[in-house]
């Protein structure tokens, strides 16, 4: 488990490292090698400081995300430009020498020579701990539907590890955990769990807890002390898959808390706070598109320019959310849910929905204080009551505003059915459960990213 801490450390090196010779050589060509100024050199602890914020963000010193991806490659490219502007910002109003400002030059070429640097050691790094995570495991405790589930949730999220399936009952041993590619189960004996070793990276009980039997729970508590960490399944989905399974919630769960998730009023505050100057400051920013946008609707036909529908907020109050229109009206209504190729979408309305400039009138419904800027997409009231009937704690998605983006947007493709809106709800869980300012930050980062991707709908 030591990686855990290693790797971290070392990309923070790296990155520091590299950014400062970025620096340095982009500083001495500016000065045709002379001697630097010596205000200069304070204020590269401005950039020292913001970019590991940035890439932090978006948990790019954590090897559990895939750093070879495309996906991951973007989300870096955007929190190293966003460490540019923020640094740009730094250090022309904190600058500790006015007189020695950075040519224009200078930044730029820095990050964007870091950004390509970083991400190459990076895809080096992750090669090597992925080559060798081939050679760890994981030992899942238990053998069914709750055990099945995790394995290929797993996979999906492209866990490298190997993985150990036991089986407290063995009535299952030798059997396919499921499917033909899937762990043979093996029998599991209190002593078996004495072999476990240090090429074990976690045990995770995915079983009824309560029929164990008592030597069973003491060999655990043995292994957990011996280096091989016991989790529960609940645990490692919220910590490394970052959703919250609807099928762990149960009713002792909510009984236990209350009937309500961790809140932090002080932030709450601050965000609504934030909400509001965004939301005036993005209405008078976009108002060019308020004037554009109606005539291009406008010029395809003649039906109204807002959508208004009625969906459900905070506390279960309805509301009415607005859009600009992307769909013709005769049909606008039926089916619920919008599917990839709706031939109900206008023309206008496809580049309305790639480019995401459909959303622009919610930034109305975020500064009355319907909505915020993140968090969970508001659901039709309809919906929401076919929802509810499925699963009892739908409802606890309503704890916070609903949002413009959120982690489930950022996470999950678009939904098209009740299967899609139970896994993206899971994901709501998971915002509501760790409601925080960092959160939010990755959620807006990811947000970004998945635009320059024109992914979404």
């Amino acid at each position: 488990m030591r990686h855990k801490v290693l790797m971290p450390l070392s990309l923070l090196i790296l990155d520091t490292i590299t950014l400062g010779v970025m620096f340095y050589i982009f500083i001495l060509i500016r000065f045709n090698g002379g001697s630097l100024p010596v205000g200069v050199w304070p204020s590269l602890l401005v950039p020292l400081a913001i970019t590991p914020m940035m890439i932090s963000l978006i948990d790019g010193f954590s090897l559990k995300n895939n750093m070879r991806s495309l996906n991951y490659a973007t989300e870096h490219i955007v929190a190293g430009l966003a460490a540019l502007g923020f640094t740009i910002l730094g250090i022309y109003i904190f600058t500790f020498q006015p007189g020695y400002y950075f040519s224009r030059s200078v930044l730029p070429l820095s990050f964007l020579t870091f950004i390509a640097i970083s991400l190459f050691y990076r895809g080096y790094i992750y090669s090597l701990f992925h080559k060798h995570q081939k050679q760890r495991y994981f030992v899942i405790l238990g053998t069914g539907g709750l055990a099945k589930d995790f394995y290929l949730d797993c996979l999906k999220s492209g866990i490298s590890q190997n993985f150990r399936v036991l089986d407290l009952t063995q009535s299952k041993v030798g059997q396919k955990l499921c499917g033909s590619n899937s762990p043979v189960i093996e029998a599991a004996p209190a002593r078996h769990f004495e072999t476990l070793n240090g090429s074990h990276d976690a045990v995770i009980v995915a079983d009824d807890r309560r029929s164990m039997k008592k030597e069973f729970v003491e060999k655990l508590i043995k292994c957990h002390f011996n280096g091989v960490p016991i989790i529960s399944v609940e645990k490692f989905y919220e910590n490394y898959l970052q959703r919250i399974p609807s099928s762990l919630v149960h009713p002792q769960l909510l009984l236990r808390e209350g009937f309500h998730f961790p809140r932090n009023p002080v932030f709450e505050r601050i965000k609504r706070i934030s909400d509001i100057l965004l939301s005036f400051t993005g209405l008078i920013l976009t108002s060019p598109f308020f004037l554009l946008i109606p005539i291009l609707i406008r010029w395809e036909d003649k039906d109204p320019i807002i959508f208004k529908q009625e969906r459900t907020g905070k506390d279960n109050v309805p509301f009415n959310c607005y859009k600009f229109r992307t769909m013709v009206t005769t049909q606008i209504n039926s089916p619920a849910c919008t599917t990839k190729y709706d031939s109900r979408i206008t023309k206008v309305g496809k580049w309305l929905r790639y480019l995401h400039l459909d959303e622009l009138p919610q930034l109305w419904n975020v500064l009355k204080g319907d909505m915020s800027m993140i968090g969970p997409r508001p659901e039709q009231a309809k919906l929401v009551d076919v929802y509810e009937k499925q699963y009892f704690c739908y409802r606890f998605r309503h704890l916070v505003r609903p949002g413009i983006t959120g982690w489930a947007q950022v996470n999950y493709k678009y939904g098209e059915d009740l299967n899609d809106a139970i896994k993206k709800f899971e994901y709501d869980l998971y915002y509501i459960r760790h409601f925080s300012f960092k959160l939010d930050a990755n959620i807006v980062l990811k947000t970004l990213t998945k635009m320059f991707m024109g992914a979404g709908r």
